[in-house]
């Protein structure tokens, strides 16, 4: 039977699972290459409750955020929820050993927590013949990413490669790869040939709006103000899947020349035609337009990891964080009048961009079959 590379995430539209995919086609374009197996770790083992807490974790996040920050990375949930964790695992450790052992999985790619915390105690209790590497999707590492068991942990920052450290990780097991994204991101498109394609007049500056793949955040209110502004620009937005945003503005009329788009898979050329980037700081989002070499303004954070994003972001001097809607459209009107505002950014974000991470990920897991 064939050696499988067997790649998980949670939720399908994710960062988690946009990084996997990019991890499989990565592998798929080495030849010879091993079959692959993508799953929805969460849904795999749990399917009704992984849609439950998935509705859960939506409510908190748009309605209560307040309570995610409190729950995020602290350490005395974390230390209570340690015996709660390891029930989950031992209910779920015959489905993981029938999974690995009847598929051959030979490695397992990890892109978020849970499913690797179900690998590392299948390597503890059943079978240490799997290796098992960790992706880690945001610029900083939370330490539910920790176990003895994982052999290699793949990261987007040096920060990140020294948080793990401080939390007891062995140097050789980390690797600053940078983030997963599709390769197709690291290409050099024409920017007026693809403009083209799109049907979007390059006359104005393109500001491009984005609210990650559930099309969250103040979107329509920016619109708004940009167009309140006295802005004359092309404004970009991509709502993904969330159908009730994108219907109402596909209604509204707009000042500036507005074009909608929902769940799309051509982002990179979107990001390719844009001059400016408002967002809601998602690791792979931002690692995308890292690799684009986008400028980005940061607008409404999410408490946890998208705030820890955005501070690392700052740190490197890559992004603008606004000031709620009207900060945003002061920061947009600022960086798109004045050229020499936007140009430090471009340049840093030149030393920070790490855009071949899928490939060398493939390589490592190839290497361990």
């Amino acid at each position: 039977m064939d050696k499988k590379i067997l790649l998980m995430y949670i939720t399908n539209v994710s960062g988690h699972h946009s990084a996997t995919m990019a991890i499989e086609r990565a592998i798929n374009a080495c030849q010879p290459h091993p079959p692959v197996l993508n799953i929805d770790g969460f849904g795999y083992s749990y399917p009704v409750m992984e849609k439950i807490t998935h509705a859960i974790y939506m409510g908190v996040i748009k309605k209560i955020p307040f309570i995610w920050d409190f729950l995020y990375d602290n350490p005395r949930v974390s230390s209570k929820i340690n015996s709660l964790k390891e029930s989950v695992y031992r209910k779920n450790r015959g489905r993981i050993k029938e999974l690995i052992e009847s598929e051959n999985c030979r490695v397992a790619v990890c892109s978020q927590a849970f499913p690797c915390g179900m690998i590392a105690d299948y390597k503890k209790h059943c079978s240490d013949g799997i290796k098992l590497i960790a992706v880690v999707t945001d610029f900083i590492p939370h330490s539910y990413w920790v176990y003895d068991e994982i052999d290699y942990y793949v990261v987007g920052s040096q920060d990140a490669k020294v948080n793990l450290l401080s939390k007891g990780v062995p140097e050789q097991k980390i690797k600053l790869y940078g983030i997963p994204i599709d390769p197709k991101f690291a290409q050099k498109l024409d920017k007026e040939i693809v403009a083209q394609e799109l049907g979007i007049g390059l006359d104005r500056p393109v500001v491009l709006i984005m609210g990650g793949g559930h099309g969250l955040g103040p979107i329509s209110k920016l619109i708004r103000a940009i167009d309140a502004s006295g802005l004359s620009v092309n404004i970009l937005v991509v709502t993904g899947i969330n159908k009730k945003l994108f219907s109402q503005l596909k209604k509204r009329k707009f000042k500036n020349r507005t074009y909608i788009y929902g769940y799309i898979d051509y982002v990179d050329k979107l990001m390719t035609i844009a001059d400016i980037l408002v967002t809601k700081p998602g690791g792979v989002t931002t690692a995308e337009a890292l690799a684009k070499k986008l400028p980005m303004i940061i607008v409404k954070p999410l408490p946890g990891q998208e705030q820890n994003n955005t501070n690392f972001l700052l740190k490197q001097g890559v992004i603008v964080k606004a000031e709620g809607i009207n900060g945003a459209v002061g920061n947009l009107v600022s960086l798109l009048n004045n050229p020499d505002k936007m140009q430090p950014l471009k340049d840093n974000i030149a030393q920070l961009a790490l855009s071949s991470s899928s490939s060398r990920i493939a390589e490592l897991a190839l290497s361990l079959c």
